[in-house]
């Protein structure tokens, strides 16, 4: 995926999913992550329905399985809002991130690389709402961010400068 070969992850993530409901089912927390993995690999792809089935299904089983601060339920939901921000469901892709961004910050602090990409999706949703000011402050923290954690090489990195260009 991180290379762009999305056919090919979209690929391995089926076969993987298809293998973990077979040897785990449905609800195991693997299963679940990787109904997320193919879930983000959908988006790219623009397959929005799948996607949305998928990220749907791992949100409900992970949510009173795993509770609302585990990682993996707090990953499904960015994903999920992420999803809503591209459909152009704003109301609803903003109550996922505000939660997926405040039980990050809770759990992982304010620069953890998983809490800066929520920030950064936020700063998408907000552009994309049109309010440019907060979008232009989101990118800018997930940018300053990213780049202490993560060093300027990083695709993370790269990803929070465009959308800051943008």
């Amino acid at each position: 995926k991180e290379q762009g070969r999305y056919e090919e992850a979209q690929q391995l993530c089926e076969t993987t999913l298809d293998t973990m409901r077979r040897v785990l089912g449905d609800e195991h927390s693997v299963t679940l992550r990787a109904m997320c993995s193919l879930g983000r690999i959908f988006i790219d792809r623009d397959l929005f329905d799948e996607a949305e089935q998928l990220l749907g299904e791992a949100l409900e089983c992970q949510r009173p399985k795993l509770g609302d601060e585990h990682d993996d339920t707090l990953e499904s939901r960015n994903a999920l809002a992420v999803l809503l921000t591209k459909q152009e469901n704003y109301d609803e892709a903003e109550t996922l991130f505000d939660e997926a961004l405040k039980g990050r910050q809770r759990k992982r602090g304010d620069d953890h690389p998983v809490t800066l990409e929520s920030i950064n999706d936020f700063g998408v949703l907000r552009r994309e709402q049109g309010n440019y000011e907060e979008a232009e402050s989101l990118l800018r923290q997930a940018l300053d961010g990213r780049l202490r954690k993560l060093g300027k090489d990083h695709p993370d990195c790269f990803e929070s400068m465009h959308e800051l260009a943008v």
